[in-house]
This record gives structure tokens, sequence and C-alpha cells, in this order.
């Protein structure tokens, strides 16, 4: 994935134990905390927006699914495939490949796209 990527995650990493401090568990409510927490911290260190075609994206749709849904596994790998099939047939916008402009079109995000790997090994 590219290079900002590791950037992102390891921020949102740090985000998210901030507000996990002293938990010795989480429940469900705490779940979907994660997610939004890594999504606004993309959001904002990434300079993304929902639409852009970006793992942000893939979270946004997470975490929707797990208002309704605590099957993680399945919520997590249904999430991140449907993402990446929302996105096909549209340019990436942010990150290295935007350079190449309507080549992306057929391409998938490398965030969107390790995300969704990620969640096959659940």
């Amino acid at each position: 994935s590219g290079s900002s990527f590791g950037t992102l995650i390891a921020f949102s990493l740090m985000n998210i134990s901030k507000n996990l401090k002293g938990k010795t568990e989480c429940n469900h409510e705490d779940i979907i905390s994660i997610f939004e927490t890594a999504l606004k911290t993309i959001q904002e260190r990434g300079k993304t927006k929902l639409g852009d075609k970006t793992i942000a994206d893939s979270l946004d749709l997470i975490i929707k699914k797990l208002k309704d849904n605590s099957n993680y596994s399945e919520v997590f790998q249904s999430a991140t495939k449907q993402a990446l099939e929302n996105f096909k047939g549209k340019k990436i916008l942010i990150g290295r490949a935007r350079m190449f402009e309507d080549k992306t079109k057929d391409l998938d995000d490398p965030g969107m796209l390790a995300l969704n790997k990620l969640s096959e090994a659940f």
C-alpha cells in the first residue's frame, strides 16, 4: 500500500489507544468507536472525505453495518468487499495513484484493498 497508509494507521492506533486507556474489555459500542476513531483520524490527517475512494469509505461502511450487526468477522469481510465493489469504475482521487487519473478507474484503492485483505484473516 501507499507511503502515507502506514502513518495514517499508526495515528489511528494511537488515538484508539487513548480512547481505550484503562479498559480491559471492549463492548459493542467500543468496537464501533474504534472504527469511528480510525475514520475520523484518517479523514483529518489524510485530508480526505467520504467518496474519495479511500480506506475512509471502507471504514464508513463498516461502521454503518456494525450498527445492526455484531458479527464482527462477517461485517468486516462483507463491508470491505462491498466498498471495493462500490467504487469500481471511479477514479482514485487521493494518494500517489491519483496521478494516473482515468487509468485508476479499473484499480482498487491500495488502502481499501489492504483492509479487505486484512479482513480475510478474520
